[in-house]
């Protein structure tokens, strides 16, 4: 997989030279590259012994170094453009092969869980691939208009901007936080916990009241995140850890992403958002139902 991430990044960088149906197709055997990693890295941290701890440790790289590239991508952009910033993806790619062996030896486990079809299509797998799904599509439902929901709350585009970069570093300490706690208090109080924290934050976003509202809706939104998504992978781990929920539910929370600004659009009003937070947080809701269904069913087998 990291093979094929790294070449296809590197051939990116031939853009300019090529048509637009080659760049396309190199872009997706790289995407299939990608998933092929993250299929390989999941169904290993399902098979540890605290995979709690596992997805937090996952989350905190998550979270911290998307964050650092987001920032630091607007002042190495200009000088190394797009090729430089391709061929960048391919070196990294590349010099991530030197973890293989962290993850090499669970690689018979991984190929085995995957055609396990029968895992996949219980009720409690089901429920949490389901749920993870919703879950994500309720996140980035707000995510997608949160710039101009600020607006509404009388915030220019750099306080804006500010706010949302903060949050997302903010998911850092939250995942450090699963990796502290662990499974001290199980993987649904957490992850309920989290979904609820999300909710508040949706209220204080359904009327503008000023800029402190804003911070704090997103700052929660932020740290909310990071725990729910550590703990989603959590239950569906502990439900089969070899590891082939987890791979499935990546491609359920994939849909989710995509779902979420689907859905956002075709219920925002010009310059109103009430109905969009309403739905979101209606399944942020049935997210919540799902992963309690998935854990006490999952307990019954």
């Amino acid at each position: 997989g990291l093979v094929v991430l790294g070449t296809f990044d590197a051939a990116s960088a031939l853009v300019g030279h090529l048509p637009i149906w080659a760049f396309v197709a190199i872009r997706l055997l790289s995407g299939l590259g990608g998933a092929m990693i993250y299929a390989a890295v999941v169904a290993s941290l399902a098979s540890t012994e605290n995979p709690e701890r596992g997805f937090g440790v996952f989350m905190v790289l998550q979270f911290g170094l998307s964050g650092l590239g987001l920032y630091g991508l607007p002042y190495l952009l200009p000088g190394i453009g797009v090729i430089g910033m391709y061929l960048i993806l391919g070196v990294f790619a590349f010099m991530a092969l030197m973890l293989r062996d962290s993850v090499v030896h669970r690689e018979k486990a991984v190929v085995e869980s995957a055609i396990e079809i029968h895992t996949l299509l219980k009720p409690a797998a089901l429920f949490a691939m389901f749920g993870i799904g919703l879950y994500e599509t309720a996140n980035f439902m707000q995510y997608t208009y949160s710039e101009r929901i600020g607006i509404g709350f009388g915030l220019s585009n750099y306080e804006i901007g500010k706010a949302l970069g903060i949050a997302s570093l903010l998911g850092v300490p939250a995942a450090l936080l699963v990796v502290w706690v662990g499974d001290r208090f199980g993987q649904l109080r957490p992850l309920l916990f989290a979904i609820a924290l999300s909710v508040v934050a949706h209220l204080l976003l359904l009327k503008p009241t000023g800029p402190v509202s804003y911070y704090l809706a997103v700052l929660a939104l932020g740290a909310a995140w990071a725990i729910g998504l550590a703990y989603f992978y959590a239950i569906e781990a502990r439900l089969d850890p070899g590891g082939s929920i987890v791979v499935v539910g990546g491609f359920f929370t994939s849909c989710g992403s995509v779902a979420g600004p689907a859905l956002a659009a075709s219920l925002v009003q010009p310059d109103q958002f009430g109905s969009v937070i309403a739905a979101a947080i209606g399944v942020y809701t049935l997210a919540g139902i799902l992963a309690v269904a998935s854990v006490y069913v999952g307990r019954k087998n």
